[in-house]
């Protein structure tokens, strides 16, 4: 069986340009910490853990783009 063909990884560095493996690092931590920090202040029960998740991901684009 034949692997799915990968992504071109040179769409996203077109669009958005690249950073340094230290400044990308310390980008992601930021970003994925302010994001963590937003879900988590949304929903404490288990009961909203799709709420959570959602929120996360909703942050982490957020914050990408502002990136």
């Amino acid at each position: 069986m034949e692997a799915p063909p990968q992504p071109n990884p040179f769409v996203l560095s077109k669009r958005y340009d690249t950073l340094a493996s230290n400044e990308a690092s310390a980008a992601a931590h930021q970003i994925e910490g302010e994001a963590f920090s937003a879900a988590s202040a949304s929903a404490m029960t288990s009961a909203d853990g799709i709420k959570t998740l959602q929120l996360y991901s909703k942050e982490i684009v957020l914050l990408f783009r502002a990136w």
